[in-house]
């Protein structure tokens, strides 16, 4: 129960009880009779809503001449692991705008934990690539681009939102 002025009107909003537990809502607020005396909502554990993925990207470096060919290659500058929230997107334009096909699946991620949210890691941009194993089965994971909430307050409150691409490894 909440008091009827309490900041739980807008979707979006965690509460941390006293041992340092993490809540986030399971549904909309309601004034139970009507009387306008108190909200009601049932919250349910983060931890248990939250599936994080650890995803390590090769960050890339200089740019060098490449033995043999004499071509220019990017070399590397190193690994970056971040932590991220990722679901899978039926939504045809996030389909269509990352180019899934049937070997590959659109991801919807955002950076950082519920109660850590980031906002896009430094070094990390469109095409950028991780190993990332989906029920077992190896593939890659390719940024396609960043896609900016409306409010800059909900990227703060939940992490930075981007799309992406999933494709099975190729054997």
């Amino acid at each position: 129960m909440f008091q009827r002025d309490a900041p739980i009107q807008e979707a979006g909003y965690t509460v941390i009880d006293a041992q340092g537990r993490t809540f986030t809502p399971d549904g909309d607020p309601e004034d139970p009779g009507g009387q306008g005396v108190a909200l009601v909502v049932r919250l349910n554990p983060a931890a248990e809503r939250t599936r994080l993925q650890s995803l390590t990207f090769t960050l890339p470096g200089a740019l060098v001449r490449q033995p043999g060919t004499g071509n220019m290659v990017s070399s590397s500058a190193g690994s970056l692991t971040v932590t991220a929230r990722l679901t899978h997107s039926n939504d045809p334009h996030v389909v269509q705008l990352v180019g899934a096909d049937s070997a590959s699946t659109a991801i919807i991620g955002r950076w950082g934990t519920l109660e850590h949210p980031t906002l896009t890691p430094p070094g990390l941009n469109d095409g950028s690539q991780c190993p990332l194993d989906v029920d077992g089965q190896p593939g890659t994971l390719t940024i396609m681009l960043a896609w900016p909430d409306e409010d800059l307050k909900t990227e703060q409150q939940f992490g930075a939102r981007w799309v992406g691409i999933w494709r099975v490894k190729k054997t």
